[in-house]
């Protein structure tokens, strides 16, 4: 069997290599699997290829600011087209609605079976969030590729059971070609260790009895901008500002620089920073809970932040909002941290089970343990196997 895996995503980004080599590494183990054509859309220029057994690798350079994406679609067609007169693709696999809205012309032209995995209400977040306007072009172009992705596709991989559910239950989409995938992560990457722990914390100038908040993520748009500095404000004010210290992971630090100025929180008391993907789990070690700061919109039930995988695997206790994927009731139910459930009235008091949940083992405590079971990427490899076998 000959696939094409396509992500909208270039190499080097983090949700790449996070989230699409470690399929593709999965996928190549497979007896069944002859070839993978993989394709990424690269934003700036031809870059490093990546190198992996029974993988080829093919960039495309978006369009120019990202604004005509109708010639990024007629690249990729033009591509796809033509690695499949020459290898015979047997199988599209599309991260993403947008990959999956790239490679949908081909599929339909080519008749490949065809999967789009983290398939997930993109056009509606975006609009509920104020980033698209729902008269928009991106908009109504992302939105009618969804509902033909749903039509298309011989197997959707939702990442929660909650758009899974919605799928099923109130669009009609057939549930045979319906499993949730969730954003699963290098559990050992990301484990709590004590070593990078004592390292980061002595590199940070930080105090054993500082307690520390860690945000891996951006400020505005699909997340919370004020009300996230409303959130970190508050749970200072539980935890007291003289102990309290936060690191921001984060490529916008001038904006965050600028937020927490305005918040009024001591400059040294926070370290922004941007550390490469392999560097991150020694800093959710070094803290002492996270916060996840998407903002909650009704479509937002339909996402997986990898954020959150990440944190859980570490054993971190998590501050999350209310309404988001299937984290905010897990987090609520099993008391694996803070839901806030009105973004609107935030209080500090809404923090006050922050110190005894900081005191599960990190290692092999709840949390740890839960991801373990529900983030590893044997549910990736389960989900595989079985679209492998149906389509082969």
């Amino acid at each position: 069997m000959n696939l094409c895996f396509f992500t909208y995503w270039g190499l080097n980004e983090g949700l790449t290599q996070a989230t699409v080599v470690p399929h593709l590494k999965i996928l190549a183990e497979f007896s069944e699997v002859d070839q993978i054509q993989f394709v990424s859309m690269e934003r700036d220029n031809i870059g490093p290829k990546l190198k992996l057994k029974n993988v080829v690798h093919h960039q495309i350079v978006t369009s120019e600011s990202g604004k005509d994406k109708l010639t990024d679609r007629s690249k990729a067609t033009k591509l796809l087209t033509r690695l499949h007169n020459e290898k015979n693709i047997d199988l599209v696999i599309a991260r993403g609605v947008m990959a999956g809205w790239l490679s949908l012309k081909f599929v339909k032209e080519s008749g490949c079976a065809y999967s789009v995995e983290s398939f997930e209400p993109h056009a509606d977040y975006m609009h509920e969030d104020g980033v698209w306007k729902k008269i928009g072009l991106r908009y109504q172009v992302l939105k009618k590729a969804e509902n033909s992705e749903k039509k298309q596709a011989n197997f959707l991989f939702p990442v929660t059971d909650a758009y899974a559910q919605h799928l099923i239950e109130k669009e009609g989409v057939n549930s045979a070609k319906i499993r949730t995938m969730p954003c699963c992560v290098d559990l050992d990457r990301f484990a709590f260790r004590k070593t990078d722990r004592s390292a980061i914390r002595t590199k940070l100038g930080l105090k054993d009895s500082d307690i520390v908040g860690i945000y891996t993520g951006k400020l505005g748009g699909i997340y919370l901008d004020i009300e996230a500095i409303q959130i970190i404000r508050a749970a200072k004010e539980q935890l007291g500002s003289e102990r309290f210290f936060l690191i921001i992971l984060s490529p916008d630090h001038d904006a965050w620089r600028k937020s927490l100025v305005e918040a009024n929180i001591d400059s040294n008391r926070y370290h922004i920073g941007f550390v490469d993907q392999s560097e991150v789990g020694a800093y959710l070690s070094a803290s002492d809970f996270a916060f996840s700061l998407h903002r909650p919109t009704p479509s937002k039930m339909g996402i997986s932040p990898i954020k959150n995988g990440e944190y859980m695997a570490n054993g971190l206790p998590v501050v999350i909002p209310h309404g988001i994927g299937d984290d905010s009731a897990l987090i609520r139910q099993n008391e694996f941290g803070v839901v806030v459930d009105d973004i609107d009235s935030i209080e500090k008091t809404d923090f006050s089970s922050l110190t005894s949940l900081m005191m599960i083992d990190r290692e092999n405590g709840r949390i740890a343990k839960w991801a373990r079971a529900h983030r590893s990427f044997d549910i990736v490899r389960s989900c595989y196997q079985e679209m492998v076998a149906k389509i082969k």
